[in-house]
């Protein structure tokens, strides 16, 4: 968790995740951290994000690859708001990465603002 704020990861947010993610608590339910850290120190390849812009948004099927996997596949769904805010969704689910015997939310929907 400490190391990872010096690879330019704020941590504790977008908010408390229900402990999901190293950010949010290093001993919590799972050591990956979100699609949107992942993304931004260039861990997360093109290939496993679907990007669109809300408008392009048409109604489709999108399978996603839990965060805590360490299958290939598309692992986040952003969506780009604004021209400062996007919208991102994840699948969690209990693999390689899960610490926890507790049962993962399979969705996790969140919104990335960088209007300061």
């Amino acid at each position: 968790h400490e190391l990872m704020h010096h690879l330019g990861m704020t941590g504790h947010a977008p908010s408390e995740l229900m402990f999901l993610d190293l950010m949010d608590l290093q001993s919590g339910m799972g050591l990956a951290t979100t699609t949107w850290n992942q993304f931004l120190i260039d861990w997360l390849p093109a290939s496993q994000i679907y990007c669109r812009k809300i408008d392009e948004v048409k109604k489709e099927a999108i399978t996603l690859t839990s965060v805590d996997s360490l299958s290939l596949g598309i692992k986040s769904i952003m969506v780009t708001m604004s021209n400062h805010e996007v919208l991102v969704i994840e699948s969690r689910r209990k693999d390689y990465w899960t610490t926890s015997s507790t049962s993962l939310s399979p969705k996790e929907v969140f919104s990335i603002s960088s209007k300061i």
